[in-house]
């Protein structure tokens, strides 16, 4: 509803699957000062994603399966710096959205299935972010060293990825998952300092082989 703006000391919004909503979403959500957690996922909205930007005190926000905005982030999405949680995706967002880049407060940002072809080396600087997940994209070449000490979980399978090398000095990974690229049991062998196979001696790059750090590892599918 257009006076949907009047909820001005609404903290969380849940329009997922919303089929029932049609048309744009109204410019009056601009007046939503107070929303922290804005969901827009699976609806029927043609426009009007613009407008969320200016909810700057917005700390999650999914938009993914957006058809209105399958292509390009907002601008205005630059303005949401206190974001800690991003989820977009199911689209074609390549080159990755610059929106993002000035997200720098991000503790989880998951793009699956945005049509991207790289990460983005100045995600190195998220001093926060600890958790991406860029499944089913089409990201080609090495798993950027720029990003190689920071992440407890990371989701990267189906690309095309050849080189997770930079990952061997990740302390702090605890799960990763990256079955579906260009590895081969070359690649996996960096890791058997940190690794313990678990899984019978399944072939990786066949497979899914599961992987136990001896410290702080729970979970692994290469």
């Amino acid at each position: 509803p257009a006076n949907i703006g009047d909820l001005t000391n609404l903290e969380y919004l849940n329009l997922n699957a919303s089929g029932a909503l049609t048309g744009e979403i109204p410019s009056s959500i601009a007046n939503m000062s107070n929303l922290e957690y804005l969901y827009v996922n699976n609806t029927n909205f043609t426009g009007g994603y613009q407008h969320i930007g200016a909810l700057t005190n917005l700390r999650v926000l999914y938009v993914i399966n957006a058809p209105a905005i399958a292509t390009d982030l907002p601008d205005s999405y630059s303005n949401l710096v206190n974001l800690e949680n991003f989820v977009f995706g199911v689209g074609n967002y390549a080159p990755f959205p610059p929106e993002v880049l000035s997200m720098t407060n991000l503790k989880v940002l998951q793009a699956p299935e945005a049509g991207l072809t790289e990460i983005p080396v100045e995600l190195g600087t998220f001093d926060s972010l600890y958790y991406i997940n860029f499944r089913n994209n089409s990201i080609t070449g090495a798993f950027p060293v720029e990003l190689n000490q920071q992440f407890q979980f990371v989701y990267i399978q189906e690309n095309e990825i050849d080189d997770i090398s930079a990952l061997e000095q990740d302390s702090l990974l605890t799960s990763i998952i990256a079955r579906g690229n260009n590895l081969d049991f070359q690649d996996l062998l960096p890791f058997q300092t940190y690794f313990e196979n678990i899984n019978n001696g399944f072939i990786p790059g066949f497979y899914d082989v599961a992987y136990m750090k001896p410290t702080n590892m729970e979970f692994c599918i290469l």
